[in-house]
């Protein structure tokens, strides 16, 4: 009997030993991101695409809150293509504009859902953009670079805020989706490096966006829906 009752606390011992190792496993560590003049894009996660990447450009305002946006000129009038460059497998960079096109500023109150304290609501901001890959005729954004990582049931996308001003924004309330949101930015003037952390729990999306960014994030790639 003896002998059953030991070996029943060696099991219990090692159930909790790999409970620990299991919550260890996804205790992560994060660094605080803000301001930065460029994006450094290398070791992209291909999986599961085959085919290379020729060129990438940063483009603003072609996907965003309300679906699809119209295609960009192609004759190279329109602006929302802000910058591109030859894609190097090796290490490619991007160098931000420090002024972008006033026509692709929009006031902060339009970029950000209702119900969140804006400290000064007359900021002007670009908060929808994309790096594009090889788009076709360049007109359209379908696959596209982004930097993520996913632990658990959570996963957090880092995301580019240009910014007039100062400014911050605070909160808790409900995303473009209806989702759970908080949001604690404190954005200065220039490209703001945010995080969006999402928290899946059975049909529910507990959402956040701050500067706490996981030391482990990679760069991936991606399509959406419809891309060829």
């Amino acid at each position: 009997m003896r002998k059953y009752l030991i070996t029943g606390f060696f099991l219990l011992a090692l159930l909790f030993q790999a409970c620990d190792k299991n919550e260890e496993s996804i205790t992560e560590e994060y660094e605080t991101v803000g301001l930065t003049t460029e994006i450094n894009i290398s070791d992209v996660d291909n999986a599961p695409y085959k085919e290379a990447i020729s060129e990438v450009a940063f483009v603003a305002r072609f996907h965003g809150f309300g679906g699809i946006g119209s295609p960009i000129d192609p004759l190279g009038n329109d602006t929302r293509i802000m910058l591109k460059v030859p894609f190097d497998e090796n290490g490619t960079k991007l160098i931000l504009p420090e002024n972008p096109p006033q026509e692709l500023m929009s006031n902060i109150a339009s970029d950000i859902p209702s119900g969140f304290v804006i400290s000064d609501t007359n900021a002007k901001t670009i908060s929808f953009v994309e790096i594009a890959t090889d788009m076709p005729d360049s007109t359209r954004v379908f696959g596209f670079l982004y930097m993520s990582y996913e632990a658990a049931n959570i996963e957090y996308q880092l995301q580019y805020i240009y910014c007039d001003r100062a400014v911050t924004i605070t909160g808790s309330g409900k995303d473009w989706w209806d989702h759970a949101m908080t949001y604690d930015l404190n954005l200065k003037k220039g490209w703001n490096m945010v995080v969006e952390k999402t928290i899946y729990e059975k049909d529910l999306q507990i959402r956040s966006t701050t500067h706490l960014m996981p030391v482990d994030m990679k760069w991936k790639r991606s399509r959406w829906i419809g891309g060829k």
